[in-house]
């Protein structure tokens, strides 16, 4: 941490996510998406027990802002899925200032956190496609 990049706000500090950390290439390439991949699964523990409020197993790694969530979907691509209730369908007809004010579910597409209804799981390339979509009109 003390190398990496943060920006002051006043007496605050804005850490870094484990989602920034960049993909390599080259001799440990393969080494280094292992240990990326669960570094994103510690980075997304919130609760670090791993339960929600009434004891039950989360089916999501993180949850967050729409800005936040797109450069998810920028760094990860389909390696990620989104959670939004209604699926493609429904995020194409949500008004951009609804998405805006909510929260988005992420979670890894290959080993991510409990049982998903697909339906409601967007990957993240095609849930960027469709947001980036929605700024255009």
């Amino acid at each position: 941490m003390r190398d990496a990049e943060c920006k002051r706000t006043g007496n605050e500090v804005e850490w870094l996510s484990f989602a920034q950390l960049p993909e390599i290439t080259g001799k440990f390439a393969e080494e280094w998406e292992i240990i990326r991949r669960k570094l994103l699964e510690l980075d997304s523990k919130l609760p670090r027990n791993g339960t929600q409020d009434g004891g039950e197993r989360r089916n999501y790694g993180g949850a967050c802002g729409l800005e936040e969530v797109m450069v998810l979907c920028e760094e990860n691509g389909d390696r990620i899925v989104i959670g939004f209730a209604g699926g493609v369908g429904k995020l194409r007809s949500s008004g951009l200032d609804e998405l805006k004010k909510r929260r988005f579910k992420w979670d890894l597409a290959e080993g991510g956190s409990g049982v998903k209804d697909t339906r409601n799981w967007i990957p993240g390339q095609k849930f960027l496609e469709i947001v980036e979509g929605l700024m255009d009109d």
